[in-house]
């Protein structure tokens, strides 16, 4: 199986589990991205309890209703904006692409084989020189 290593799936491994992150097998593969997953979620909740937390200290500090209304209506708008932009961005055409990443580990499950993961792109991950990079350039 061919996997590019600009894939949203190797760029969550690789940013969770460290630039030299190697695949291996799509089985491994796929849980390591399930785990890595899971612990994003974890911070995304975190990240809005702590929004939730400081509105509620907010209001309590300055039981004062427009500020409360002022710091939500900006939480929100922020939110919103980000996301629409997202959407937004022009996107190229799709092209012919070969089975995602979740439809393979399904087939392979049903078959029972776990086949080998070879990385295209790697030129584009090499190790900054910062990090250990020792060609010259």
């Amino acid at each position: 199986m061919i996997v590019d290593a600009d894939s949203w799936h190797m760029r969550r491994c690789r940013a969770y589990y460290g630039w030299d992150y190697e695949p291996g097998n799509l089985c491994r593969h796929f849980w390591k991205t399930v785990w890595a997953s899971i612990s994003l979620g974890v911070v995304i909740l975190l990240g809005l309890l702590a929004i939730a937390f400081s509105v509620l200290l907010v209001w309590l500090v300055f039981r004062n209703p427009w500020l409360l209304i002022f710091v939500g209506l900006g939480v929100t708008v922020s939110l919103v904006t980000i996301y629409v932009d997202k959407r937004n961005r022009a996107r190229p055409p799709k092209k012919e692409k070969a089975p995602g990443f979740f439809t393979s580990w399904l087939k392979a499950k049903k078959g029972r084989y776990c086949p080998l993961i070879e990385v295209r792109g790697e030129e584009t991950w090499k190790i900054p020189r910062e990090y250990g990079d020792t060609e010259s350039t």
